[in-house]
């Protein structure tokens, strides 16, 4: 069985409807529900698994939410979290200095401190008690040219970058250059050497027994 939580109603009923036209092998249970306060009992699963939602938890958040997948895990049981590192984050042949410079200017920046964690998740999950038994990094890499799907994808990615280095202490001329980008996202796409590369990293901690 398949316990599936979401804090949004919007959601979950999203869930429900794309389940309702699967045949799956198990059955799929869905709940509305916080990470940091989890509505089920202790030793209640096997296994947890987490994918792209701890970029967005706080610190302190973070720390709470592994505390209760270790609480709802049996006894040698597996929490397995996988989340973007964006430190690798890169919009090629677009100079990656330019990246890193509005990085460094979000420092302070709840979720981008929080996209910059993947590499350190391991950690985290040992600080929660876990004993880590897999660290895997995977690099995602698109090419020109690249399909509608992923020109759509990487043009609401550049437009959000845009989007906030107008409000970040940068270089005049960095500011300048995302905000072209941001109005013409489909001249670097369109590139012919254009590259979208980011990165993720896949942690996987055993409850003690």
């Amino acid at each position: 069985k398949i316990s599936a939580i979401d804090p949004t109603p919007e959601n979950i009923s999203a869930i429900e409807l794309s389940l309702a036209e699967k045949s799956l092998a198990c059955p799929v249970e869905t709940r509305v529900g916080s990470l940091v306060s989890l509505p089920y009992e202790d030793d209640q699963f096997d296994a947890v698994w987490s994918a792209n939602v701890t970029q967005y938890l706080t610190d302190e958040e973070l720390t709470r939410t592994l505390a209760e997948f270790v609480l709802v895990v049996r006894p040698g049981g597996i929490v397995a979290v996988k989340d973007v590192d964006i430190s690798a984050w890169q919009f090629q042949p677009l100079s990656p200095t330019l990246m890193w410079r509005l990085i460094e200017a979000c420092q302070g920046n709840g979720h981008v401190s929080g996209a910059m964690r993947g590499t350190h998740l391991p950690t985290w999950l040992r600080e929660a008690g876990l004993k880590v038994i897999k660290r895997q990094t995977t690099l995602v890499e698109r090419w020109s040219p690249l399909q509608p799907l992923e020109q759509s994808y990487v043009a609401d990615n550049l437009k959000f970058l845009s989007h906030m280095a107008a409000d970040l202490d940068l270089r005049p001329k960095d500011i300048a250059t995302w905000h072209a980008i941001g109005e013409a996202p489909e001249q670097l796409i369109n590139h012919s050497d254009f590259c979208y590369r980011e990165m993720y990293i896949l942690a996987v901690g055993q409850v003690p027994s």
